[in-house]
């Protein structure tokens, strides 16, 4: 990004901007509705995701929580297929039961889990997240394997880039951790 200033007291200028991979942007104006709907969720996301198992338990998903600054972690089994979801809100609700006392994620997880196809356009995963309330969403190949989870805050700053605004923070994929 380059700013170039208009008049000589420095007060007014212009900012330029780029997008980063034009192939995956509309020609002409940049319309981000119609890039949400091409553009796939596996191109832009950030798979450096961190799993758990069922059996893990809650002291440990609440450290790495705490320590990732994560919102959620998914619940997986041993082939890393989506089983549920551990969210803040559920450890939240568990510290507030003093009866029954959960050990492991499977106690307290959600089981229900919205999760989406890698190949599904990044537009189903805003729509999902904006019509469920959901801050985040897991994303799983064709055999049901969770490879990355898609934020509400990565979404909001997928739109910025494409309108060509700089995206400062975001992290080179890589594989992730179970």
């Amino acid at each position: 990004m380059s700013s170039i200033d208009v008049d000589p007291d420095g007060k007014h200028g212009a900012v330029e901007c780029h997008v980063d991979e034009p192939s995956l942007m509309p020609n002409g104006r940049v319309d981000v509705a119609e890039a949400a709907v091409r553009v796939r969720l596996g191109d832009v996301l950030d798979v450096d995701t961190t799993c758990v198992r069922s059996d893990v338990k809650i002291e440990t998903i609440t450290d790495l929580l705490v320590e990732s600054g994560a919102r959620a972690v998914p619940v997986v089994d041993e082939a890393r297929r989506l089983l549920g979801i551990v969210s803040k809100s559920d450890l939240l609700r568990h510290c507030g039961k003093r009866k029954a006392r959960a050990k492991v994620a499977s106690d307290i997880m959600t089981p229900i889990v919205h999760g989406l196809p890698e190949d599904a356009p990044v537009a189903y995963a805003i729509s999902l997240m904006a019509l469920e309330g959901l801050h985040e969403v897991p994303i799983v190949d064709a055999q049901s394997h969770v490879i990355g989870m898609i934020t509400a805050t990565d979404a909001l700053r997928w739109v910025a880039k494409s309108l060509g605004y700089v995206v400062l923070g975001v992290s080179p994929p890589s594989k992730p951790k179970i």
